[in-house]
């Protein structure tokens, strides 16, 4: 249940219920570091929409015990610096195919029990993005097929202490690829 804008200005914001992002309900983030704790409930996306969630320059979110439902990497725009995180317990459902870019930010994944459920979604490549697991991290990903992976498109970025877990999924390689 959305209730108009959120402005987040402190180091630590909390989802008491579920929030439905819209253009009457977006979420600026203007703390230069952020947490954005869900208590389990969900922020849900819309399939359409830019801008819906704002991070001023420099601002650094990390997610926590969060569902990002719907998640749609156009929704967040980023000022000069920003970037966002999947810390612990962060899910990312996906509806929707989605295409990274160059442009696009990496998905970075520093928390535990990090999870991507794909719905049988593809997620294309095509440019040098990837998705990261940090250090002493699992993130597992369900049901998703991945397009585009290899030497100079999108790769798996796994830390040596990091756990990647691929349940159903497929992997389209856009050229021969070595994981080191």
């Amino acid at each position: 249940i959305s209730r108009g804008p959120y402005n987040l200005s402190t180091t630590t914001g909390t989802l008491y219920n579920d929030y439905i992002l819209s253009a009457a309900a977006p979420i600026s983030i203007t703390q230069p570091a952020t947490t954005l704790a869900g208590n389990g409930f969900a922020l849900h996306f819309p399939t359409t929409g830019t801008g819906l969630i704002t991070l001023s320059n420099s601002a650094t979110v990390t997610t926590s015990n969060i569902v990002l439902n719907n998640f749609n990497k156009n929704a967040i725009t980023y000022g000069t610096s920003a970037s966002m995180s999947f810390g612990t317990n962060t899910q990312l459902r996906l509806f929707d195919d989605v295409a990274i870019s160059g442009a696009d930010k990496n998905w970075n994944f520093t928390g535990t029990n990090g999870s991507i459920t794909g719905s049988g979604c593809r997620v294309n490549f095509t440019g040098s993005n990837n998705i990261t697991v940090g250090a002493g991290n699992t993130v597992t990903v369900r049901d998703v097929h991945f397009k585009g992976l290899g030497i100079s498109n999108g790769i798996f970025s796994i830390n040596a202490t990091g756990t990647l877990i691929l349940e159903q999924c497929t992997v389209e390689l856009a050229t021969n690829y070595t994981h080191s």
